[in-house]
């Protein structure tokens, strides 16, 4: 092989290995992000049903606040 040829090689390998952990490093970040998007979703779907249990809560005939109510 020439030169150039074995320069050739050495850039594509180093940029296939460039590529690799640029990818790996975004798919992490991705990961990481869609964790914390879940957490977040959980949290609001667990505040949503607090909030429902209250809501029905206040509105059941026995409840000293139905008054406060709009219906």
């Amino acid at each position: 092989m020439d030169e150039s040829s074995d320069l050739k090689m050495l850039l594509e390998s180093s940029l296939n290995v460039i590529f690799k952990a640029t990818v790996a490093d975004i798919l992490n970040s991705v990961g990481r992000t869609l964790s914390e998007y879940q957490g977040t979703i959980q949290r609001i779907e667990s505040e949503n049903e607090e909030l429902k249990r209250l809501l029905i809560a206040q509105k059941s005939p026995e409840s000293p606040y139905k008054d406060l109510c709009p219906t």
